[in-house]
């Protein structure tokens, strides 16, 4: 009765186990395996009933009814399917760093306000205000801190994008689609781009083709008969194998890099409403009828520490409002309003880095828009046009 029990311990591939728990059923009295998985144990009076344990294993217990080597396989308790880490970036982000109060709406933010231009981007967010200034022209005015679109600062990647003629109907002229993220300033901000920043200064980051998919397409439509479509894409344009073999060469001695490289992006969009609104019947549109074509192409190209951007676009914006005749057709001289806008604009920057370390770039940004603006009112016409030149040069050295 007292012989000793003995054995191994292994696991499902047949591997011993070592330090395994062997011990009687109910009891205290137990050993661990060793580095062959093997054990030798007493038997007691009580129980013949032997359990084995490991971590992550599922216990066995063996009933002993002579004293023949025994051979225990543990099994995998647990098994783990395969698991994915992901990343969420947050839609708000406030800067610690900047001297100004700087949030950046990013695009978790501007996915879940689905919107189809800057002037819905914030609907979800409680930064800025938007709202209609004239429902007539359907032109929609901005507010920070309280004061009106006037005393805000809308730019383009840090270059005049909104002002002048453009900011009765500028907030609609940059899609959704289109926006990478966007940057709100609230309080006096920096005159380098303007004088306009009084109460706050909004900058907008476009999609850069170096960062696009090959193709992207975003569709809406509405019951209002109201319908939008963009089309999006970047490619990387080859330059010839021979660049490719100069940078391993270089890479290879140590050398400075002259990789060089180039992409070019497309932004497409058209957007229009065909429905007249007239919600309280008085013969009045509610909100115009819009047609909008805008369409932008933008180039990166780099080469070692040098950095050139480049981007154009050109936009048709048509609105159709008033009296509707239609449904008062005894009108003999209704009270219309045709606005017909044409706009062209770019933007060239050219930057080299000459010690990333120090901080030591020379960067030149040039930026050019001409607006021009056809509109009647009735009986009276209003013809407008604006040119805008903007220049920006820095040297920076340590």
């Amino acid at each position: 009765m007292y012989a000793q029990i003995s054995g191994v311990v292994l696991d499902e591939s047949g591997y011993p186990m070592i330090g395994a728990n062997v011990y009687w059923a109910g009891t205290t009295k137990g050993v661990a395996t060793g580095i062959d998985g093997e054990f030798t144990i007493m038997p007691v009076k009580s129980t013949n009933r032997l359990v084995a344990s490991f971590v992550g294993c599922h216990n066995d217990t063996t009933v002993v009814l002579n004293r023949q080597p025994l051979t225990i396989v543990l099994i995998d308790e647990t098994v783990l399917d395969e698991v994915t880490i992901t990343e969420r970036k947050m839609g708000v982000i406030k800067s610690r760093t900047s001297a100004f109060d700087t949030q950046t709406i990013g695009t978790e933010e501007l996915c879940r306000a689905a919107c189809c231009n800057l002037s819905e981007a914030f609907e979800t967010s409680a930064s800025v205000d938007v709202a209609y200034s004239d429902a007539a022209t359907g032109a929609k005015q901005i507010r920070l801190l309280g004061l009106s679109g006037t005393y805000v600062q809308l730019i383009q990647e840090n270059t005049p994008a909104v002002r002048g003629l453009a900011q009765t109907f500028g907030l609609e002229y940059i899609p959704g689609p289109w926006m990478s993220s966007i940057q709100v300033s609230k309080g006096t901000s920096s005159v380098i781009n303007g004088y306009e920043a009084t109460s706050g200064q909004i900058n907008v980051e476009l999609l850069k083709p170096q960062l696009q998919n090959p193709l992207s397409v975003n569709l809406m439509f509405n019951s209002e008969i109201m319908g939008e479509a963009n089309i999006m894409g970047g490619w990387q344009i080859p330059l010839g194998e021979e660049e490719v073999h100069e940078h391993e060469h270089h890479h290879e001695e140590g050398e400075h890099c002259h990789h060089r490289s180039l992409y070019t992006g497309i932004l497409a969009h058209y957007g229009g409403s065909y429905m007249t609104m007239d919600g309280n019947h008085d013969s009045f549109a509610d909100m115009p009828k819009i047609q909008n074509v805008n369409l932008a192409n933008r180039w990166f190209y780099r080469q070692g520490e040098y950095t050139f951007q480049a981007f154009v676009r050109g936009l048709y914006d048509r609105r159709r409002g008033g009296q509707n005749v239609h449904h008062q057709p005894a009108l003999t001289n209704p009270y219309l309003i045709n606005l017909n806008t044409w706009r062209v604009e770019g933007f060239f920057k050219n930057g080299y880095v000459f010690d990333e370390e120090s901080g030591s770039s020379v960067a030149l940004i040039t930026a050019v828009s001409y607006h021009n603006l056809n509109n009647t009112y009735g009986a009276r016409t209003w013809d407008a046009n604006q040119l805008n030149v903007y220049e920006f040069r820095r040297w920076r050295s340590h």
